[in-house]
């Protein structure tokens, strides 16, 4: 069995290391989508064998936990200080009325699992990574991750090409037109992509808001989490009993005040860290059927353009103060 999970380890990561650098040709597709996309089309066609497939569970967990800290290299504490008050304090503000929206959105439409959960985390903070972050600590089933990143990068794609085209009819500044972008739009790809589509001004505005997003991660994780699992019914103190990942993702990034590591082995455990969160969804898509996907997906996508026209109210809301 020990061979067993090493091997579906290894036969994810290589894949996963071409499926990294593919990516970059492929427009609108990051590798993460990608190799979930893969996973999904492959686990469909070929049935694989029951031992194969507890191997890739074991290996889509452990990977997941990997990647998420590996990843907290990449978040940058100091964004928290870079940008002014007024504006940091109106992000922080935006994030938790997201987060606390997709809590009361998912109680009122009733959702069954945590798909619905990890999509509300995913649009509140920096997409993917986000639901890698909070997978492992809200949702015991981890397809419900790989259903909420393929919601979330969906929407976040359809945000990209629609919301330049939607502001330049509103009449804001650039700097009130970034904040929105930053803070409502789901991943950093979608929010450059938006803002640089507009203007130079629109496009630095929108990285800073969303970078303090990205920096919020550790703090909000742990609160989104404790508030779930006591929703749940789990005991306060157990919801505080925070797995090891969670710990050291937390430890890096408070280190990240104090000491700052070369810019670039800060880009290659970034890297390491995309590639092992790939190679993760793609054991999670082996796994995943395409009828559970097109059922949770189907009301995950419903909840996620709801929560989105929220989050984008809440940050429309917020600018004009």
């Amino acid at each position: 069995m020990k061979n067993m999970k090493l091997l579906s380890i290894l036969g994810v990561i290589i894949p996963s290391i071409g499926i990294y650098v593919v990516a970059d040709y492929i427009p609108a597709l990051n590798s993460v989508m990608l190799g979930l996309l893969i996973g999904i089309v492959v686990g469909n066609v070929f049935k694989l064998p029951t031992e194969i497939g507890n191997g890739l569970k074991y290996a889509g967990s452990k990977l997941l936990e990997v990647s998420i800290v590996m990843l907290a290299f990449g978040i940058s504490a100091s964004s928290l200080t870079a940008m002014g008050l007024p504006f940091l304090i109106k992000t922080v503000i935006g994030v938790l009325l997201v987060l606390a929206a997709a809590i009361f959105l998912h109680k009122l439409l009733n959702c069954k699992g945590s798909t619905g959960l990890l999509t509300g985390f995913g649009t509140a903070i920096c997409g993917s990574s986000a639901i890698a972050a909070a997978s492992p600590f809200i949702s015991e089933d981890k397809e419900d991750a790989g259903i909420a990143i393929a919601v979330v990068n969906l929407i976040g794609a359809l945000g990209t090409f629609i919301l330049p085209v939607a502001l330049t009819y509103i009449e804001l500044d650039d700097h009130q037109k970034g904040f929105i972008i930053g803070g409502s739009l789901h991943a950093v790809g979608n929010v450059a992509g938006a803002g640089y589509a507009m203007n130079d001004l629109i496009g630095d505005t929108a990285i800073s808001i969303k970078m303090v997003r990205v920096a919020l991660l550790s703090p909000m994780v742990i609160l989104y989490g404790y508030v779930v699992n006591r929703q749940k019914g789990t005991d306060k103190k157990a919801s505080f009993n925070l797995p090891l990942y969670l710990w050291l993702f937390l430890g890096i990034t408070v280190l990240s005040f104090f000491i700052e590591l070369p810019e670039e082995v800060v880009h290659y455990l970034k890297i390491a860290g995309k590639i092992f969160l790939t190679a993760a969804m793609l054991a999670i898509g082996l796994r995943l059927g395409l009828k559970k996907l097109f059922q949770a997906g189907k009301s995950a996508f419903m909840y996620g353009i709801i929560l989105f026209i929220i989050q984008l109210a809440i940050y429309g809301l917020l600018v004009l103060f």
